[in-house]
Order: C-alpha cells, then sequence, then structure tokens
C-alpha cells in the first residue's frame, strides 16, 4: 500500500473516532437512547485504535471489534487501568447488539454511567492522540 493510502486510512479511522465520540455524546445527551450510546463509545475507541494500528504498522488494521486484541496488534502497551477500560467497553459492543438479558443490560445503563465511560474513553482518545503526535 503507499504512503498516501496509507494516511487517508490513517486519516479515515482517526475522523471516525472523533465522529463517533461525539455521536455518543449526542445519543446520550440529546436522544436518551443510553444503550446505542455505549455502542457508539465502543465504536469510536475502535476506531482510535485502528488509527494507531495503521500509524504503527503501515498496513490495513485488522478486522476485529476486539478492543484489546487491536491494541495488542498494534503493540500498544496498556497500563492496568486502560486494560480495564477497553475489557468493559469491548462489552457494549457485545451487550449492545447480543443481549442475553435485556432487562439486566439494560438497568445498569444510567447517564452517570454513561458518562462515566464517555470521560475515560475521550481520556484515553487523548492518550492515544498524544501518542500519535510524537512519532514521525
Amino acid at each position: 500500500m503507499t504512503k498516501d493510502k496509507l494516511e487517508k486510512l490513517f486519516e479515515y479511522w482517526l475522523a471516525g473516532a472523533k465522529e463517533d465520540l461525539e455521536s455518543s455524546k449526542d445519543v446520550a445527551y440529546k436522544a436518551k437512547r443510553l444503550s446505542h450510546a455505549l455502542f457508539f463509545i465502543h465504536l469510536s475507541t475502535e476506531k482510535i485504535l485502528k488509527a494507531y494500528y495503521v500509524k504503527v504498522k503501515n498496513e490495513h488494521a485488522p478486522y476485529s471489534h476486539n478492543l484489546l486484541l487491536l491494541a495488542n496488534k498494534a503493540d500498544l502497551v496498556l497500563l492496568g487501568p486502560q486494560q480495564e477500560l477497553l475489557s468493559k467497553v469491548n462489552e457494549f459492543n457485545l451487550e449492545a447488539r447480543y443481549p442475553e438479558n435485556v432487562e439486566a443490560w439494560k438497568e445498569q445503563i444510567t447517564e452517570e454511567f454513561c458518562t462515566k465511560y464517555i470521560e475515560d474513553v475521550e481520556e484515553f482518545h487523548q492518550w492515544i492522540l498524544t501518542k500519535l503526535k510524537s512519532m514521525p
């Protein structure tokens, strides 16, 4: 893949990550569709990890939704709290799509719950963006 195509791919994932993080806020705070907001939180995190992967590995990101797998394949060294965050956010993808117990899932989802994960994921995004800025 050419350098130009890699840069466009990187920009695609990066722009998508930003847009989906903003969408999570709109869906949570304006539409009040909290389970959908959590899905967008996962999607934005997946895309920022894919942007990082493309930048580091100079190839397409893996076709996976597993955040820990993406981070690992990108050789991203995560601290314990970051691993815990990605592990929890991974659940949002599966629970939003395939909940075994819809009522139990929805009971734990509050605006405060969403706000916590929106803020945590924003912080994670900023950490990734800082790492990206320090790269050549």
